[in-house]
């Protein structure tokens, strides 16, 4: 993602605060398809996020009944009688309440053929029952889908600093940053054709006075394959322009300082905010304090940046190194 900040002035000084994967295999059910009259097959036009990390095997998983909302499914009517199916007879339908969560389209050139769409605006997950009649007295068992909504966000932390951010080892220069790459829960399925966005939830009542309000990144995001997203930048510091010795703006200043950002994630359609991920909001956390004394009388600097469990701080003194958690070595 890219960074959200904003450039605010607290006394004198000017100041940044940024904030910015078990498969549903279909079972041994699909081997008794395989020897009915009349069958629907399935077939998902992307793999699983699961399957994308781990190097699954891919047939198999294509053949899942969970799939994510925006997810298209090849569908196709067989069996050992197909031969005798009239084509022109076929009817192709959702069951009643199936609209809710996924569109239908039949291939009028092949109508042993059809397309299943899960729509990308859904706020909860549900399931998809879909029927075929033909001319014949055999009926094929309805094919069922379980569309499922991203339920929750996991970050791992990267280790990879903002080029605007504090340098490890300057110790005149405050701050830290971090970038976070984004997980989006289940795995098992995949929401690659889906965009979220950050929105601030925050109060009045939650920023000291002084502190400008949150304002995330106003650009819709894109979910990848892997069902994350690279990356969310968390950090506070100084303008670039102002890093070098920024430690002489922050002295005397009304700290320790805690305060909170609120963060809702939303699945995003057409420019609509739609599901709110995991139906929770996310807090970022910003912890400032002084960190001691320096020989030459100036107030060591330190804070830490808290987001998805994952945390980067950093002081002045000693190393003046950046210290992260929530590493994928955590």
């Amino acid at each position: 993602m890219k960074r959200s900040g904003q450039l605010f002035m607290w006394g004198n000084f000017f100041f940044m605060a940024i904030g910015a994967f078990s498969l549903g295999f279909a079972e041994d059910g699909d081997l008794e398809d395989e020897g009915r009259d009349l069958y629907i097959s399935s077939k998902t036009r992307k793999y699983s996020a699961e399957c994308m990390i781990f190097d699954l095997d891919k047939e198999e998983d294509q053949k899942r009944e969970d799939i994510g909302i925006g997810e298209e499914v090849d569908l196709e009517l067989e069996g050992k009688l197909l031969s005798l199916v009239n084509k022109d007879e076929i009817e192709w339908k959702l069951s009643e309440q199936s609209e809710k969560w996924a569109i239908l389209t039949i291939n009028e050139k092949d109508k042993f053929k059809a397309v299943l769409t899960a729509k990308k605006d859904p706020v909860i997950k549900g399931e998809v029952s879909v029927e075929v009649k033909t001319n014949l007295d055999d009926k094929p068992k309805p094919k069922k889908f379980n569309v499922l909504v991203p339920n929750k966000i996991e970050g791992i932390n990267l280790s990879e600093r903002s080029p605007d951010g504090p340098r490890d080892g300057k110790v005149n220069e405050v701050g830290a940053s971090t970038h976070l790459a984004l997980v989006f829960q289940p795995r098992t399925v995949s929401f690659s054709n889906i965009n979220f966005i950050e929105r601030s939830l925050d109060k009045p009542e939650d920023l000291p006075e002084g502190l400008a309000p949150h304002m995330p990144n106003p650009n819709p995001q894109r979910i990848d394959e892997y069902n994350g997203h690279m990356s969310d930048l968390i950090g506070v510091y100084p303008p670039k322009e102002h890093r070098e010795n920024s430690i002489l703006l922050f002295q005397n200043l009304p700290l320790p300082l805690f305060y909170f950002w609120r963060c809702g994630f939303y699945t995003v359609v057409n420019g609509k905010d739609c599901c709110l991920i995991g139906d929770i909001v996310y807090i970022q956390t910003f912890d400032e304090s002084y960190d001691g004394n320096r020989i030459d009388g100036l107030k060591n600097f330190k804070v830490k940046i808290c987001k998805f469990g994952c945390s980067v701080e950093r002081s002045t003194g000693g190393d003046a190194i950046h210290i992260d958690t929530g590493t994928r070595d955590d």
